[in-house]
Order: C-alpha cells, then structure tokens, then sequence
C-alpha cells in the first residue's frame, strides 16, 4: 500500500520501515505536517475503502506554568 503526505495539490510518498516489533518512525516531514512533538497520541483511522489517516491527538502530558 503506498502512502502520501499531501501539500495544496501536491502529493508526496514517504516511506518508513516497520520494525520486528512492529514499531514504525514517523519521518520528520510527517511530525511537522501533524504538529507532532514527543509524547503526543496519534491516532489511526482504517476507512472502508482500505486507507488508513492518522491524526494528532495532541499531547497527554501535563503542562507546567
């Protein structure tokens, strides 16, 4: 299955290597498109059609003042 990160119209595929234990990095590129920082919850959407979307939950950490 091929993945894309869109911009406007453009489309870009990056790829990223599931590991044995069935972790997988989330490129760079990625985190920025998504606004992920470290400790954020992301979540995966399987449609009917076969894609799957992942999304920001945000971060689930407190914040310190």
């Amino acid at each position: 299955m091929r993945q894309f990160l869109t911009y406007g119209d453009a489309v870009k595929e990056i790829p990223s290597t599931l590991t044995s234990k069935g972790q997988v990095t989330i490129p760079i590129e990625v985190r920025r498109h998504l606004g992920l920082n470290q400790g954020d919850k992301v979540i995966f959407v399987i449609e009917d059609e076969g894609n799957c979307t992942a999304r920001s939950l945000g971060s689930t950490s407190p914040t310190h003042s």
